[in-house]
């Protein structure tokens, strides 16, 4: 099983709510296995993750996953589904869920769901296809990477925690009992379907190689209780800006630097465009190959020049840091950001790096008084 990190390309993708790792280290006490087990290798703690606005990256949400479902997954068929219910649209899905909840009908909170799925807890994204002469939604789960990486049990548990969610979310919704008209699933049919008819509501099928669920055109034009078109404006509005904020720059070219210029001129340029094209922190052997040298030619040649990588990286840490907390992220949010396990090993960082906390930080940018320049002509 290759890791986690190597899966999403080193935790790509924003940060996400710590919401959905929390439901996870729920389900798995009412099993028995404790939070430090399903939190193993994360660098995440269950009292961080009930801190306010707390976040944590997808790689370390999928490691909670594949922990979960490595001691627990065995035992209990159908886990997936248990985590999937948990889904709620109003608690869990934010903004995303306001939106959907006020669209005028169950296809546009579908198709607004669907556009915005990477504000979601998926890990694999939902391809819809409009079924011919229907006039039905079916929509294939592309689990392929997952799959490929990290094995079937985790793709099974979460290809059920997924569909579990969708329905759930319908159901939510359309305020009726009533999920998706049809499901199939990729991996070969268990030896009890109990589980699935109770959480799903429909039999599904199963072993057909991909994994997909279908709404009829009744469905998907049936009016919405909450529909609320200024309230799903709105949302939506906020959707689109916090999937703005969190989008990474395309990725820089590698540095070219003019001759004569100083090496560390060339890494502070370098740890300058890691930072902005969301890479975060680059470790010394990525930055040496990323200048087209050993990590051994970067380390003598910014000796000779007195300087050195970990001052360099610290000190483009700490205006990265500077950045985001002016521009209004928790202090939470940075250390994610960052790299961080946590707030607090964030702000110890922060302080020897500034001589001052985070909050302290923040709160002197956001008083500082803005100067302004007037002229005539």
């Amino acid at each position: 099983m290759r890791d986690a990190d190597t899966v999403l390309g080193a935790a790509a993708g924003r940060p996400r709510s710590a919401a959905s790792t929390a439901l996870l280290v729920g389900l798995a006490g009412e099993h028995g296995m404790p939070p430090s087990r399903v939190l193993r290798g994360t660098g995440l703690t269950a009292a961080g993750l009930r801190a306010p606005e707390a976040v944590v990256t997808a790689a370390q949400e999928l490691r909670a996953v594949v922990n979960l479902v490595t001691e627990l997954g065995p035992r209990h068929p159908g886990l997936g589904l248990e985590a999937g219910r948990r889904y709620r649209a109003a608690s869990t899905f934010g903004t995303l869920g306001i939106t959907a909840l006020t669209s005028g009908t169950l296809g546009e909170a579908v198709a607004f769901g669907l556009e915005y799925s990477d504000l979601t807890f998926m890990f694999s994204p939902f391809r819809p296809t409009t079924q011919l002469g229907t006039g039905a939604l079916r929509t294939f789960l592309d689990d392929h990477a997952i799959r490929e990486g990290l094995g079937d049990d985790v793709a099974r548990f979460l290809a059920e925690r997924e569909v579990a969610a969708v329905v759930t979310f319908v159901r939510d919704v359309t305020g009726s009992g009533r999920g998706l008209d049809h499901i199939v699933f990729a991996d070969p049919e268990p030896r009890s379907l109990l589980p699935y008819t109770r959480v799903l509501g429909v039999r599904p099928a199963f072993g057909e190689g991909r994994t997909y669920g279908v709404l009829s055109r009744r469905m998907l034009a049936s009016r919405l209780p909450q529909a609320d078109p200024e309230t799903a404006d709105l949302a939506a509005r906020q959707c689109r800006l916090e999937r703005a904020r969190y989008r990474p720059s395309p990725q820089p070219p590698r540095p070219r630097v003019p001759a004569g210029e100083s090496l560390t001129s060339m890494v502070r340029a370098a740890l300058e465009q890691a930072w902005a094209a969301g890479e975060g922190a680059l470790p010394q052997r990525r930055l040496a190959a990323r200048l087209n040298m050993s990590e051994r030619s970067l380390r003598r040649g910014l000796a000779a020049e007195g300087s050195g990588y970990s001052s360099l990286a610290d000190a483009s840490a700490a205006e990265a840091a500077r950045r985001l907390l002016a521009g209004g992220r928790t202090v939470e949010q940075v250390a994610a950001a960052l790299g961080f396990s946590g707030a607090s090993s964030f702000t110890h960082a922060f302080k020897r790096w500034t001589g001052t906390t985070p909050g302290r930080y923040a709160r002197e940018t956001a008083a500082a008084p803005v100067l302004t320049s007037t002229g005539t002509g």
